[in-house]
């Protein structure tokens, strides 16, 4: 066994990656894991309740003034990790049944500021084992909160959190989700990244052959042509 340390928080358990460790017991410890991000996602009206715009597809703003407030990051601090999203929210009535660990150490990211991090304790074997063998790694926040008319859509604001869902396909994207180590998280977003630049010489320059065949030419990992095709 070794101590590994996060910031003020230690944890006396195995190591498994640079991320995720198993405690004696058994439990997962899941440490910066991205709950939530800020910026701009997309909902379908009658999931926020908007008539009007019942089956439109509306912009939702989370900005990090709403995100990271102080009330918002403490209301999730010590609630539940759940395996999906249970239909009602999860309380002292039925976090046994859907309980399956807790969350904690929830702060703001300083390597990338856009997300809110908390360390995971996963105590549920089932879900251990999907974590383990990376069959579901995605997250999802369940939460309160209000949608005010803002710019081109709604903004969420008050945000008070209920719990943390382990999903197969969050709707944050790929970056809210359990990682390894912080590279795997950091290497998607670059390869996005160098992709971003090259389409848009593409269009600027005017030059005949496709962006994906510019990287093939420049030899970069294969890897990097199917992440982005």
């Amino acid at each position: 066994m070794t101590y590994t340390k996060d910031r003020k928080i230690s944890y006396y358990a195995s190591t498994l990656s640079d991320n995720i460790s198993e405690t004696p017991e058994g439990y997962l410890v899941c440490k910066n894991v991205p709950i939530a991000r800020t910026g701009v996602q997309e909902y379908l009206g009658q999931e926020l309740n908007i008539q009007d715009k019942y089956d439109e597809t509306v912009k939702v703003y989370r900005e990090e003034e709403d995100v990271f407030a102080p009330e918002a990051i403490a209301s999730f601090e010590g609630k539940p990790f759940t395996n999906n999203h249970p239909e009602p929210k999860v309380d002292i009535n039925n976090l046994p049944l859907y309980g399956k660990g807790h969350a904690q150490n929830v702060r703001r990211s300083t390597e990338e500021p856009d997300l809110l991090l908390a360390d995971i304790v996963v105590t549920d074997p089932i879900v251990i084992s999907e974590i383990k063998a990376k069959v579901k790694r995605d997250i999802s926040s369940g939460y309160d909160c209000y949608y005010v008319p803002y710019k081109d859509g709604y903004r969420q604001v008050e945000i008070r959190g209920n719990h943390i869902a382990l999903v197969s396909k969050g709707r944050a994207g790929d970056r809210v989700s359990i990682k390894d180590n912080l590279n795997e998280r950091k290497g998607k977003m670059a390869k996005k990244n160098i992709l971003a630049v090259l389409l848009f010489l593409h269009q600027i320059v005017k030059i005949k052959s496709h962006p994906l065949q510019w990287l093939q030419r420049m030899q970069l990992p294969k890897v990097l042509t199917q992440v982005t095709s």
